[in-house]
């Protein structure tokens, strides 16, 4: 059973478009995901700490005017 399968870069060869689009796929969601988190960062300009705007978020504060120390 073993000598009649196929070898290893035959199925490669057949199911590439599928690797690859499937690759492209995975590249396009991360770019897209980390591109929306980026947008956290944006605060840090303002005084603020970075990551401190994704930690607000992520606990469920609303957005408030901090009174700087």
């Amino acid at each position: 059973m073993v000598f009649k399968a196929p070898r290893f870069m035959t199925i490669l060869a057949y199911f590439w478009p599928m690797f690859a689009s499937t690759v492209v796929f995975l590249v396009a969601l991360i770019i897209a995901f980390f591109g929306g988190v980026s947008k956290f960062y944006i605060g840090a300009d303002h005084g603020e700490k970075a990551g401190e705007g994704l930690l607000d978020y992520v606990a469920g504060r609303p957005k408030q005017k901090r009174l700087k120390k």
